[in-house]
Order: structure tokens, then sequence, then C-alpha cells
């Protein structure tokens, strides 16, 4: 072989070139996990697909830094949720809990907030003492006791409609123009300085499988 080798170099002006070329082609790299790649792909396709259907459907005016991080619910109880996300996505304490889900011409389900946060897991609470107004815009306050949801602290002189949305207001860390529920019994005493009136929640929370937290920190 040496001497075949010798002989080519020696006789054929076309094999020195051809030679050199091949012995420094580059080795093409080759992928070793494009099953592992094509699944973070579509898992990063999935989630900015998720992003998208919320900001439309929600209809906020949200700053584009603010994110949705999507989570598993993995415990319920009457007071709590547990989810499958903590520190190491970025979650904190006091991040809203979104359901995606619509009522009439709004969507986005307000759930609660994170009232405690763990490397891995979260706990969130249902929502609670959060100022809100129905779409005819009379105002109260969110109240929730032995899983009652009600609304509160409402003029007598206003007339509440059954079947109206309930609306947040925002603030106090609660973003506006969410979902809470529908009114349903009207308590209205005349003697009373306030009516109230119980929520009937659009989605029930002993349903939920999937949530979404909403960070509400900016990105530098």
């Amino acid at each position: 072989m040496a001497a075949l080798l010798w002989f080519f170099n020696l006789r054929l002006d076309w094999f020195q070139p051809a030679r050199a070329w091949l012995f420094k082609r580059p080795v093409p790299a080759v992928d070793i996990q494009p099953a592992k790649q094509a699944q973070l792909d579509a898992e990063m396709y999935q989630l900015k697909e998720e992003n998208q259907t919320l900001r439309k459907l929600i209809g906020a005016n949200l700053p584009a830094a603010w994110q949705f991080i999507p989570a598993q619910v993995l415990v319920k109880t009457a007071n709590k949720l547990t989810l499958d996300v903590g520190q190491n996505e970025g979650v904190e304490p006091g991040m809203i809990v979104l359901a995606l889900g619509e009522a009439g011409s709004r969507s986005g389900i307000l759930i609660g907030k994170l009232t405690s946060v763990n490397p891995i897991e979260s706990t969130a609470g249902f929502v609670n003492q959060a100022r809100a107004k129905t779409t005819s815009g009379i105002a109260g306050k969110i109240s929730r006791e032995n899983q009652l949801l009600q609304l509160i602290e409402v003029r007598q002189s206003l007339t509440l409609n059954q079947g109206e949305l309930v609306l947040t207001e925002g603030g106090d860390g609660w973003l506006p123009g969410l979902v809470v529920g529908r009114i349903d019994k009207i308590d209205n005493v005349a003697t009373s300085i306030y009516q109230t009136a119980t929520i009937v929640p659009v989605i029930d929370p002993a349903l939920l499988i999937k949530v979404f937290i909403v960070k509400l920190s900016f990105e530098n």
C-alpha cells in the first residue's frame, strides 16, 4: 500500500491535490440527541403559543417583559393548590395565578396568588380581599370564607344583577379586568349599610389541572 501511494504521488499530478483535500476535509458534527432537541423545540413553541393566546384572550395591556409560566396542579385542597413550579422557574410569592377560560366576551380566569414558594414547587391561595366590580360598574370587594365566594361592601343604593360577571379592579398586587365569577344569590337587607352577593366561580377550582403564573417583574 505504501508503494502504491508513493507511485500515485510521484506519477500522477492530479492525485496530490486530491489527497490533500481528502485528509484536510473537516469531520461533520454528529447530533447525538436529535430527539431531545426536537422535544425542547416543541416545548418552546408550545410555551410561546400559550403566551400569545393568553395575551390575546385576556386583552390586558401587559408589558412585553411579563411572562405566563405554565404549571401543573399537583395537589388540590379546599383552600389551596400545590403547583409543580418554584424558584427554579423564577416564580415568587405574590404572583398571580390564572386559568385559561372564557366568560362571555372576556377571558383569563383569576384563581388567586402564590403564597409560598420553594425551589421546585409553589402553593397558591384562592382569590380573596381583592377590589372588584361587576360589568355594569358596581364596586365591592371579594371575600372568600369556608369555600364561599362573595362580593361584599356593595352600597345598598346600587343595583346588583344576577348573572353579571365580577371582574378585578386591580391594585394591591391584583391585575385589573380579570374574571372571577358571576353574581348569583343577592342578599339585600334594607336595614344594612351594605348588600352582598354570592359569586359562582367561572371555573371550579376542584377541576383545575393546569394554570398559568403571571410573572410581573421586569427582566433587563
